[in-house]
């Protein structure tokens, strides 16, 4: 089975391909041998989680992509490509980047606008497996 890989990504949509099919996406989690469209309020969890991921208004380190939204894929990937929206307003909370690199994952933050190149370079060069969180807004 083919990973996927990002077509085309612009203000509001992300295009991947896989399995010769092309999808169109707002926000999408792309791993290893699926993708599928991300809604990053659900799988919210109030025991283990402060706060729904949310937009990072003027950069509140609490908001951002939250520890919920990866939790479930730890076993999906050793690198975790993640967004922070095309004008870095969603951001990425810093008990997310904690709670990954304690499981021995690689983290990369990168702005919308340069996941497509960041993540179709870490899928054609490395022989571990990627997941990308992206966030095609704000």
């Amino acid at each position: 089975m083919a990973t996927p890989t990002i077509t085309h990504i612009e203000w509001g949509t992300v295009h991947v391909k896989h399995n010769s099919v092309t999808k169109v996406y707002k926000d999408v989690i792309i791993e290893p041998t699926r993708c599928y469209e991300w809604n990053f309020k659900e799988n919210f969890d109030p025991e283990c989680d402060e706060k729904y991921t949310s937009h990072q208004h003027k950069k509140d380190m609490t908001k951002g992509i939250q520890p919920h939204s990866v939790r479930h894929l730890l076993d999906s990937g050793t690198i975790f490509v993640l967004t922070t929206g095309f004008h870095s307003d969603l951001g990425v909370n810093e008990n997310t980047i904690k709670f990954l690199t304690d499981n021995k994952k690689q983290v990369i933050i990168v702005n919308s606008k340069d996941a497509m190149v960041v993540y179709n370079e870490l899928v054609k060069n490395n022989k571990k497996k990627v997941v990308a969180l992206i966030h095609s807004t704000c």
